[in-house]
């Protein structure tokens, strides 16, 4: 089967029966190669084969300070808007910090902070495909096995850490994401973070939520909805901000149609920004242009409880987190993992300097 290859990357594929996890500097989309930067930092890449299609794919984490793999500690899932290439997933100033704000999003809430690049920008869970790459892969089997492949991550979350929660977020596309997964996934993920979410977006006509005829991502949309309806998301946390004058066509629509199912959910947090594009609200330009420094995810005018959110749902207990019933990890010394040793490592108490971790790119 064809596999699937990054934008404007070409790449050496590893044989079929290599599936190791590797480390992937080369694919650095903030700094361009500066693998110190990361190591300085401490955040790590894995570049992974999936284990259903053969498809590269990678990811970037990041420990919070003071890590102990003994504690249950919450994961946060990052995702970037469709097409904006890896920069939001990959920077190190969200992951790290900068102005001040030491540590960044996981030493603010203390979580494992996960970038995920979605296939090289080529797929998003397999429900919006970039049409504009060739290599992209569109059939059936490979809309499947990107879903298939972030169950196979959360098994291998939940099998080598030790987790509390799961929080998904992202803007655009990448809030999408999130309440796909929290509708396909709600055993693993327990909450959401979104900026303007692309639920029901348009492209051949106009038809409103539910139904999101003609949408990018109709059955999605509609699936999610049907999830919300159901009381799937009673208990979660359901953040989402949204601009009135959002121009993704749709889009407030969507987004306001989710509100209302979620309305009797206590951890629904929602607000509009008055006459706002469509932006990442949480990202650290929206901060910037509003005076916060470069901070991701922190209070601002768009979003002045976005902390508090998120820290007092986190406190409340929710974990352990443990794979489906039924799920057989790779064999002890098989280098099958979505994730590189050194990550691994971390996930027993060994630290960045232990384990294989790979020799890099």
């Amino acid at each position: 089967m064809r596999r699937l290859l990054p934008a404007l990357l070409s790449l050496v594929l590893l044989p079929s029966t290599a599936l190791a996890a590797r480390e992937c500097w080369e694919r650095n989309g903030f700094y361009m190669n500066d693998r110190a930067t990361y190591e300085r930092v401490q955040t790590w890449c894995s570049e992974f084969t999936s284990h259903t299609d053969g498809a590269l794919d990678w990811l970037y984490v990041h420990f919070p300070p003071n890590y102990d793999p003994t504690r249950p500690t919450p994961v946060l899932l990052w995702f970037h808007a469709a097409f904006q290439s890896e920069g939001p997933i990959s920077d190190p100033r969200m992951f790290n910090g900068t102005d001040g704000f030491v540590g960044g999003v996981p030493g603010k809430y203390g979580v494992i902070l996960i970038g995920v690049a979605q296939r090289g920008e080529c797929n998003f869970l397999g429900d919006i495909y970039n049409e504009s790459l060739p290599q992209c892969e569109t059939s059936p089997q490979a809309r499947q096995a990107a879903k298939d492949d972030m169950l196979e991550l959360f098994n291998e979350l939940a099998s080598k850490f030790n987790i509390s929660h799961i929080l998904a977020g992202g803007s655009s596309m990448g809030g999408y994401v999130s309440f796909r997964l929290m509708q396909l996934f709600p055993d693993f993920v327990d909450g959401v973070v979104t900026s303007a979410a692309a639920l029901c977006i348009r492209t051949t006509n106009d038809a409103p939520p539910p139904s999101c005829m003609g949408s990018e991502q109709q059955a999605g949309s509609q699936a999610i909805y049907m999830a919300a309806q159901a009381g799937t998301f009673a208990d979660k946390l359901v953040y989402m901000v949204v601009g009135t004058q959002d121009d993704v066509p749709n889009l407030l629509a969507g987004v306001r149609y989710m509100r209302g199912l979620v309305s009797g959910n206590p951890w629904l947090r929602y607000h509009e920004v008055q006459g706002g594009p469509h932006e990442n609200y949480f990202a650290d330009d929206y901060n910037v242009a509003t005076g916060q420094g470069e901070k991701w995810l922190v209070n601002n005018r768009a979003v002045p409880d976005v902390e508090d959110s998120i820290t007092q749902f986190l406190a409340q207990p929710r974990g352990p987190i443990h794979p489906r019933t039924g799920y057989t990890p790779p064999p002890a010394g098989d280098a099958a993992w979505y994730l590189t040793d050194r990550i691994l490592a971390y996930s027993m108490g060994g630290g960045a300097g232990s384990g294989g971790g790979g020799s890099g790119s």
